[in-house]
């Protein structure tokens, strides 16, 4: 597989706050000014509170009540989740240093709590800017094994007008990608 490898935009993990008052009203109140005091610390923290599975919205003032309030495992618990993201400017383990600094400084109010669910994960602003850099690797590698058979072949390649995908290489890498399928054809 041909792409190209570079270092991730942003690094964020995934952030439940919940609250198991009795009552729902409380509960929703004590998520609330939770939230609320997260996005007050924020920028000064050096974080971001986001939201979204493909694309990235960020949490705000005026749309933090927006968030959907679901079942928190127990009986009379609710929680929402949204994700903390910062920068990735050095290491993952300072990321990740930084988001657990910025989740112990939230203040809990009444019975709510705040954890981290699952591992740190790499994001990239705007994979489609790197599509023109990864289909140029392609068609170079495509060349490239062509010429080896000979002037009297070409390349067939299909997939390329597809979506950028990528994944994590290493602890600060991930891998941008477009999955193709190339063939070697008489001319």
């Amino acid at each position: 597989m041909v792409g190209l490898r570079r270092q991730a935009d942003s690094a964020l993990i995934q952030v439940s706050f919940a609250s198991d008052s009795r009552d729902y009203a409380t509960r929703e109140r004590e998520i609330h000014a939770m939230l609320l005091a997260a996005l007050e610390r924020s920028a000064s923290s050096g974080v971001e509170l986001v939201t979204g599975n493909f694309e990235l919205t960020p949490v705000t003032k005026k749309t933090y009540m927006d968030l959907p309030l679901s079942y928190g495992g127990r009986v009379d618990t609710s929680q929402t989740t949204v994700m903390v993201k910062v920068k990735l400017s050095g290491s993952a383990s300072a990321a990740e240093q930084t988001i657990n600094a910025f989740i112990k400084d939230i203040p809990k109010t009444g019975r709510g709590s705040i954890d981290k669910k699952g591992d740190l994960t790499l994001t990239i602003v705007n994979p489609d800017q790197y599509c023109d850099t990864i289909v140029a690797l392609v068609a170079d590698n495509a060349r490239h094994y062509a010429a080896m058979f000979g002037a009297d072949y070409a390349v067939q390649v299909t997939g390329i007008d597809g979506q950028i995908d990528w994944s994590q290489v290493s602890s600060t890498e991930v891998f941008l990608y477009i999955p193709y399928r190339y063939t070697i054809v008489p001319k």
